[in-house]
């Protein structure tokens, strides 16, 4: 099934590049965690979730901080910051804060 096959690939990726992940009971659903700067600690952590599917791979990441005041300021910066990426962009969800990025790509091999 191309949908196992490709949730392998991203997972063989991750493990032969050394940033731990694990798959959810939703077989679909790759997730690890690390921080910027190759994943060394050297900044903040960050989580990531690899939604793996039979023609595309989505890719959320989630930032350490929420938006908790100035939530006006906050999804102007997010608006104004979209416009700038060629590719994904930042969501806030103005309920709880959190910010991420989400991009999606064709999974073709």
């Amino acid at each position: 099934m191309k949908l196992q096959e490709n949730v392998k690939i991203v997972k063989d990726f991750l493990d032969r590049n050394k940033w731990h992940c694990d798959v959810e009971e939703r077989e679909d659903v790759v997730v690890f965690a690390g921080s910027v700067g190759g994943f060394r600690g050297l900044y903040p952590r960050y989580r990531f979730i690899l939604v793996v599917g039979e023609r595309e791979i989505q890719t959320f990441a989630f930032f350490p901080a929420r938006a908790s005041e100035k939530m006006d300021a906050v999804a102007e910066f997010v608006a104004r910051v979209n416009l700038r990426f060629l590719f994904g962009g930042l969501t806030l969800d103005c309920d709880t804060g959190e910010i991420r990025f989400h991009v999606a790509f064709p999974a073709q091999a």
